[in-house]
């Protein structure tokens, strides 16, 4: 199942942008940053600064390609192929060098710092009124696990791959799909429960989850 995210979310409002333009680059690493303005009922008006701050005026040729990722990362050395004809290849060293944050329980700097996502962008509109579009393509996989509700408030993930608690009552954890998850915890209903699951590598597509309920039966 692929993943789906919230746009509006605080934490994805920081993401990074190239412009490349025969396989050369011509803005390096820009970071768009979402904001609300007053003007703006409901939506959000991006902005891209330099990597040193300042403010970076976005020109349009025909022969232009865009290319964003999130999340931002000031060190990007290395880490992009301006020859490549789509995301997927222009952020491969990057994709294929990520690892996502061991501990996930935090939301913002665990689960959403790995939520590694890349777009081509594309262009439409003429003149002042040009509008660039992407849509993002998560890079790793994922594994929900929905817990038994007598496990309440109770259940313990060991920090090797401890995942975000949603508001649904889930758990979510991101992990790099060529390299597979374990996972182990425990809960208290009165008995200690413990249990491990396992996500053998490459089983999950990039961009895809998987959702695993544990169902306790009362001996």
């Amino acid at each position: 199942t692929p993943i789906k995210s919230s746009a509006a979310s605080d934490v994805y409002k920081r993401q990074g942008l190239y412009i490349v333009r025969n396989g050369s680059i011509v803005e390096n690493n820009l970071k768009l940053i979402a904001e609300t303005p007053s003007s703006t009922a409901g939506g959000l008006a991006w902005k891209a600064r330099d990597p040193q701050g300042n403010d970076v005026n976005l020109y349009h040729a025909l022969d232009y390609r865009y290319f964003v990722y999130y999340p931002y990362q000031a060190d990007m050395a290395d880490k992009v192929d301006a020859n490549a004809s789509d995301d997927a290849g222009f952020f491969a060293p990057l994709i294929n060098d990520w690892q996502p944050q061991a501990d996930q329980n935090d939301y913002k700097t665990g689960y959403a710092a790995s939520d590694l996502m890349t777009a081509s962008g594309s262009v439409s509109g003429r003149n002042a009124a040009r509008t660039l579009t992407f849509a993002m393509t998560h890079r790793m996989a994922m594994v929900v696990v929905d817990m038994p509700r007598t496990a309440a408030s109770s259940v313990q993930f060991d920090a090797a791959a401890c995942p975000s608690a949603f508001p649904d009552g889930s758990y979510r954890y991101l992990f790099k799909p060529a390299s597979g998850v374990k996972l182990s915890a425990s809960y208290n209903d009165g008995q200690i429960h413990e249990f491990d699951i396992d996500v053998a590598a490459s089983a999950l597509a990039p961009g895809s989850y998987k959702t695993l309920s544990l169902i306790h039966i009362s001996e």
